[in-house]
């Protein structure tokens, strides 16, 4: 557990320093691939979008630390997204192109171990909240799987 966290740690700092490009290149992404995004976030500003895609890699590294303590948050997050109309399929596909994103700009120090240790966390934040928005999809599934 201690090396996943590392691993996390070490790659968002990298990313943590760019969140203006880390918002643009998440959300281009996740719209040219996920398009039924772009009407959740029509008339969210720039600098709204920035913290939308810097809170949730945040998320994911403090998740990675201290996963039951977030657990909480993380419902109250979920209930907040369904005022959003979020779906539990929404998650993966988000979760997705939040990894394939930090990954990008982590460049050269992207590991395997960094890759697994963000993946788990995504996956365990989709599945925790899955649970509250819908039933749970198959991120939440296999996540719980992983964890039994």
């Amino acid at each position: 557990m201690m090396e996943q966290t590392e691993a996390i740690q070490a790659s968002l700092e990298l990313v943590r320093n760019k969140p203006l490009v880390l918002a643009e290149r998440f959300f281009d992404r996740l719209f040219r691939e996920h398009p039924r995004f772009r009407s959740v976030f029509e008339g969210v500003d720039a600098t709204d979008r920035e913290r939308v895609a810097l809170s949730a890699l945040t998320l994911t590294a403090e998740f990675s630390r201290a996963p039951g303590q977030m657990e909480r948050y993380l419902r109250r997050l979920a209930q907040r997204h369904i005022d959003y109309g979020a779906r539990p399929d929404d998650l993966k596909p988000f979760v997705n192109t939040l990894l394939m994103t930090i990954a990008e700009l982590s460049g050269e120090t992207w590991t395997h171990e960094a890759a697994l240790a963000w993946r788990r966390a995504g996956e365990r934040i989709g599945a925790t909240m899955a649970e509250v928005v819908g039933q749970p999809s198959d991120t939440a599934r296999l996540a719980r799987t992983r964890s039994d």
